[in-house]
């Protein structure tokens, strides 16, 4: 009796170990596998925001509201090659439109525009930003604008700029995404409503 009593004594322990070796190497297959889908190009929303916010946090404000909202040359908070297309697109529609700008223009954004999707967007070929246009000696300037973008072969180029909803007719005709635009103004229904895509 007294050995069968340590017999099931030593199954026992050698149950648990394995059983802590099992969960280990669990843990560690986890671990190995998300980061090496990590690191092939597959860049996680925490990431991308940390790639952004490093980048914001380098950058100087150009203007600070008597409210202490500080105004950034969105030139100085991109942080890839779309966002920097898209304010030079931008930037070149508010100069054609305002000839008031001058070489000091800058397209002025929010500290953390792009890691907001309220702020900005790009989706299926669209894009949106939040964002003013205005010389540096004028900031901070009162409003924003949202901007709505289309790349066409490579290249950004704003379809609407302005605060009101546009034509549900026009944004469902070119397939403008809700992510890029939540709300469109149905001509028939004479209401708002969500794009179709």
């Amino acid at each position: 009796m007294n050995s069968q009593n340590r017999q099931a004594g030593f199954t026992a322990v050698v149950t648990l170990a394995l059983l802590i070796v099992v969960v280990i190497t669990g843990f560690a297959g986890y671990y190995v596998l998300r980061s090496d889908h990590n690191s092939n190009g597959v860049v996680s929303q925490g990431t991308r925001s940390a790639q952004s916010s490093s980048t914001t946090n380098s950058a100087k404000p150009v203007a600070k509201s008597a409210y202490g909202i500080e105004t950034y040359s969105a030139a100085d908070v991109t942080s890839s090659t779309d966002q920097k297309a898209i304010i030079k697109s931008v930037l070149a529609y508010c100069k054609a439109q305002s000839p008031q700008l001058d070489s000091t223009a800058v397209v002025a954004v929010s500290k953390g525009v792009f890691s907001d999707k309220n702020s900005f967007a790009i989706s299926g070929g669209f894009a949106k930003i939040i964002a003013g246009c205005a010389n540096v000696a004028d900031l901070p300037s009162d409003g924003a604008t949202r901007f709505l973008l289309r790349s066409t072969n490579g290249r950004w180029s704003v379809l609407s700029a302005g605060q009101a909803e546009p034509n549900c007719s026009e944004v469902d005709a070119i397939k403008i995404p809700k992510v890029i635009l939540f709300n469109c103004y149905d001509e028939k229904a004479q209401t708002d409503r969500a794009p179709i895509i």
